[in-house]
């Protein structure tokens, strides 16, 4: 005889008392596993973290609290989908829950990277254990350097997801470098028109999924000389975070030069920057999913209004 079970979720937690908070893994991964597991960790470090103060019973609280924040803010996620919850695989949520709970309560940017991740993993199929150990190498500051380069310029075009999936593609440097050259040398005809095409330039690799280091129009003893700078642009020194986010394949740095002549002189153009790599749009779906899901919403609003995108390298 078949005897009928009753659904619950995978993720449950115990907040009644804050004591003796505890998240509670339903399923496929016993409590009492996990928790050998922060126990084995926290011996081993002891003698590190009491030399700064924290006993070992106040750190493992610590990451106990830090886990239920990532439980908790997964089941909003998934609540405010109207998803319903799956499994998730023990070679997922166990080094999930380890990393994840290793993060500063006051780290809001990472612990909705992991409570974003969590989520995707209870719903979908498709997350891939490589994401746990790449989001576990990274910090606040390079989950918001990620984030810029995907969404920083997502306002300012119709189709910001089509232009972040496609980035991987459009903007690899086998695949652009020969428009690059056919732009420059087709419209940059003398300085009269260079301010045009260097706005144009800054357009085209302004989009989701793509960030310019920098950008140079010059041509030697004419004094005509125009730059974009991101430093100088944004204030924001990303150069160690862009860095780190190329070492783990997420993102892919190019540069691209040109030159034009005019009789006997010369300009040169020259392009820096990185582009979100096939792995890095992978991975920023299932780690920033809400603003992905704002992006898809506004590409199906401009299908409904029949919206023309404008293409890179579009010149008039």
């Amino acid at each position: 005889m078949s005897k009928k079970s009753t659904k619950r979720s995978p993720i449950q937690v115990d907040v009644a008392a804050k004591a003796e908070a505890k998240l509670h893994i339903k399923g496929e991964v016993p409590s009492s596993s996990l928790g050998k597991l922060v126990d084995s960790l926290t011996d081993i470090i002891r003698p590190f973290s009491e030399a700064r103060g924290l006993k070992a019973d106040v750190l493992r609280m610590q990451r106990e609290d830090i886990a239920i924040e990532i439980a908790k803010r997964a089941r909003a996620r998934i609540a405010i989908e109207k998803s319903e919850v799956g499994p998730v695989s023990n070679k997922i949520l166990v080094p999930l829950l380890e990393k994840g709970s290793c993060e500063s309560a006051e780290d809001d940017v990472m612990i909705e990277c992991w409570a974003n991740l969590l989520a995707a993993a209870s719903v979908e199929q498709s997350v891939q254990p490589r994401f746990v150990g790449i989001l576990g190498e990274l910090n606040g500051s390079q989950a918001e350097c990620m984030e810029r380069i995907c969404f920083a310029h997502a306002m300012d075009v119709i189709f910001p997801f089509r232009d972040l999936a496609d980035a991987c593609l459009v903007f690899a440097e086998h695949h652009i470098v020969e428009e690059f050259n056919e732009f420059v040398r087709k419209h940059l005809k003398s300085s009269l028109n260079a301010d045009a095409v260097f706005a144009e330039l800054v357009r085209t690799f302004s989009r989701p999924g793509t960030s310019i280091a920098f950008a140079l129009i010059s041509e030697p003893g004419s004094g005509l000389w125009l730059d974009y700078d991101s430093v100088q642009k944004t204030g924001i020194h990303d150069d160690l975070n862009f860095s780190i986010l190329e070492s783990l394949g997420l993102i892919r740095y190019v540069a691209l030069q040109s030159d034009v002549k005019w009789g006997r002189r010369k300009a040169h153009v020259n392009i820096y920057y990185y582009h979100l790599t096939e792995l890095g749009f992978e991975f920023i779906q299932v780690c920033a999913r809400e603003r992905v899901q704002q992006l898809e919403a506004k590409d199906n609003e401009s299908r409904s209004e029949d919206a023309t995108e404008q293409k890179p390298f579009s010149f008039h």
